[in-house]
């Protein structure tokens, strides 16, 4: 969730700079990426990564 007026009322005020967001989406932007994970959701996906890439590994 975003923290913006947008999302106020479902609890937005606890969720990501907006700011962040937009940092995350210029960068995967310029690195051509289809998904670009960011806030919690970057930690988990970045945890996956790791675990498949360990698994190919075997």
């Amino acid at each position: 969730m975003v923290n913006t007026d947008f999302s106020a009322e479902i609890g937005g005020a606890a969720g990501i700079a907006p700011s962040e967001v937009a940092e995350e989406l210029f960068i995967g932007l310029e690195n051509n990426l289809f998904d670009i994970p960011v806030g919690d959701t970057k930690v988990y996906a970045n945890a996956i990564g790791e675990a498949m890439a360990k698994l190919a590994q075997a």
